[in-house]
């Protein structure tokens, strides 16, 4: 069993490749998007970390810090309050074992009906009730009561269940 350091990568497609051919064991779960291009449907892949690309660590870890963010390409390593983030085997075991022909399988979307009632489940609003008002792309406009007076808030997508 080994940990995973976060690698924040400055260019997405150029990062891992520089970590790979430097000798690095990276691992960068993706999805696909359904997108339409040029009136044509296809899919893309999308890191489902975003920039972040997760590093295995070896037992020289100090070195391989340093190795890793003098890399071209690369933004540096997560760390929070001076100390390096690390992501156990486990939870990459996890992700992986989610993966269908190499791309992570994500929840479908849930849609909502315009005037639905629904309960906020993140943020600072969370387990107030409100409407369902729209989408405004990917982000859900939900209209709650606010200080005696409706007012409409944007949460992100699955930030919001049905009643």
């Amino acid at each position: 069993m080994s940990d995973w350091l976060i690698a924040i990568a400055r260019r997405q497609k150029v990062a891992p490749e520089k970590l790979i051919n430097a000798g690095f064991s990276i691992y960068r779960p993706l999805y696909r998007e359904r997108a339409v291009i040029r009136g044509t449907r296809k899919y893309r892949e999308v890191p489902l970390l975003g920039r972040y690309i997760l590093v295995e660590v070896i037992l020289d870890w100090i070195a391989q810090f340093y190795r890793i963010i003098r890399l071209d390409g690369i933004a540096g390593i997560l760390m929070r309050d001076e100390k390096l983030i690390t992501i156990r085997d486990r939870e990459v075991e996890r992700l992986r074992c989610r993966e269908v022909r190499g791309y992570i399988e994500l929840p479908p979307k849930v849609w909502f009906k315009r005037d639905q009632r629904v309960i906020v489940s993140r943020g600072p609003f969370v387990n107030t009730p409100g409407r369902f008002v729209g989408m405004r792309g990917a982000l859900d406009v939900i209209e709650i009561e606010l200080f005696g007076s409706k007012r409409n808030i944007i949460l992100p997508a699955g930030g919001v269940t049905a009643i």
